[in-house]
């Protein structure tokens, strides 16, 4: 009797690998670690797009990659999954397949900077853009940024304007010296999309000052007042109280008694307001809860009411340690000298960013930052290219997000319509591993990641998964 065959094992992960392939009506963000399988999964997706939605071919279709590299490849495997259906194919379907074939050399699979690129390329005069730029390669932005920024901060030294020359000044005196100032600039301007409102429109110092004030209230009120809230949660202002009636009877050579007057006043005074004066606070905390030890047991009237006093300000000092905490790290200095060299900075990294789109304009070029800006602001302000884009790209499929800035985010929820009168149910596939973040360098930033993961949580018109099952891990690993 033959033996019965049995049916290949399914994936732990199958119903989410399956769900990321045919569901093509709902927005999909797939989490896929090392060796899950994701560029199968973004092929499979891909291929069946085409293979179920009658609108979209590979035209209609962006995949965004990370590198060149993964473009290739992934435009390699889908051309080795038309080329094999061929061989099954009949006469309607083979030409179909054949047309497909010779329309994915030109088909959307690029990196971000790319795409950017093929678009502006199509709309330069609404981008108000030179019909003949080229990019600007890493290399060659890494050689001429920073000698732009330092020709802008000469030319602003030397200038007739007393306020730019001031500007310039300081800012170089602040960091001591041509060098070490350009090099600052020439970092913000690697993250001018981090910082285009200001670049665009320098703040004044009083706006700076402000801003900073407001800042410090939304970050320093909540820790003051969960401070305030656990002394009351243990009785704490009453038990230092209590034993501060009893300290002042007793002689100033008593240590202890010394130390829980001082912390008793700063209790009933309470915790300051303002950053600086809540990070004096927890200094003085600390400082008169220390060596709590000393005392003598005979001024307190026993042992039980010096220890009841001791483990009073060790718990004050316990709590100041632990709430207030951040501040040693986390306190901003601010004096009016801080907010005139931040509004100086920011002058001069503005007009070194107008320097910079002056030489783009020569030859005419633009780097990788300003041609996604370039982009993303005409996607904001023009409704008809937008609109156009929308209709034309159905499906956008994006690897490794993880490594994605919120600039690039912007791009493809504005061309998928998740962002200003688009219909995006259905065209966003992002596959991504927060584990996998690497690109902080390049501006990337985990937490676009974690926020899509809990938008595409919480939207009911989208869709989340995992991949669990890896094929890189060796048996002897495993068992």
């Amino acid at each position: 009797m033959a033996a019965e065959k049995s049916s290949p094992e399914l994936l732990p992960d199958q119903a989410a690998r399956e769900a990321a392939q045919t569901c093509l009506d709902v927005s999909f963000l797939l989490e896929a670690g090392a060796g899950s399988g994701k560029t199968r999964a973004l092929v499979d997706r891909y291929l069946s797009i085409l293979d179920n939605d009658e609108q979209a071919d590979v035209e209609n279709i962006v995949a965004i990659t990370f590198t060149r590299k993964a473009a290739r490849e992934m435009k390699e495997r889908i051309r080795a999954e038309l080329v094999a259906r061929m061989a099954t194919a009949g006469d309607d379907d083979l030409r179909r397949l054949r047309e497909r074939i010779r329309k994915l050399e030109t088909a959307p699979i690029c990196t971000i900077h790319s795409f950017c690129a093929s678009i502006l390329e199509q709309y330069p005069f609404a981008a108000e853009l030179d019909p003949r730029f080229t990019l600007l390669d890493e290399t060659q932005t890494d050689v001429n940024l920073p000698r732009v920024v330092e020709d802008s901060l000469l030319s602003r030294l030397s200038s007739d304007s007393e306020q730019d020359s001031n500007t310039a000044a300081r800012v170089i005196s602040y960091f001591g010296g041509l060098p070490k100032a350009g090099d600052a600039i020439v970092e913000l301007l690697y993250k001018r999309s981090q910082y285009y409102d200001y670049l665009c429109a320098p703040p004044s110092a009083e706006e700076i000052g402000r801003s900073w004030e407001e800042r410090e209230r939304q970050f320093y009120g909540p820790i003051r007042e969960q401070f305030v809230s656990e002394l009351r949660a243990q009785d704490l202002v009453s038990r230092i109280s209590a034993a501060a009636e009893i300290a002042r009877a007793i002689p100033d050579s008593d240590h202890l008694a010394k130390q829980v007057l001082r912390v008793h006043y700063l209790l009933q005074d309470g915790p300051p307001l303002h950053s600086d004066g809540l990070a004096d606070f927890r200094t003085e905390i600390l400082n008169a809860t220390k060596n709590i030890n000393m005392g003598r047991q005979d001024n307190w009237g026993g042992r039980e009411k010096i220890e009841q006093a001791r483990r009073a300000m060790a718990a004050v000092r316990e709590l100041a340690q632990n709430l207030l905490g951040e501040l040693n790290t986390l306190a901003t200095q601010y004096s009016e000298e801080t907010v005139e060299v931040a509004a100086a900075i920011w002058a001069e990294a503005a007009a070194a960013l107008q320097a910079w789109r002056d030489f783009e304009a020569t030859i005419p070029a633009l780097d990788f930052e300003d041609v996604q800006i370039r982009l993303r602001d005409l996607l904001r302000s023009n409704a008809e290219v937008r609109r156009a884009l929308q209709a034309r790209f159905r499906h956008i499929l994006v690897d490794e997000f993880q490594d994605t800035d919120g600039l690039q985010r912007d791009l493809v929820w504005l061309l998928a319509g998740l962002q200003q009168d688009g219909e995006g149910s259905g065209r966003v596939f992002v596959v991504g591993d927060a584990k996998q973040s690497i690109y902080r360098f390049r501006n990337a930033d985990v937490k676009v990641f974690t926020d899509a993961c809990r938008q595409f949580e919480e939207d009911s018109g989208a869709r989340r998964e995992r991949l669990t099952a890896t094929f890189r891990a060796h048996s002897g690993l495993v068992d």
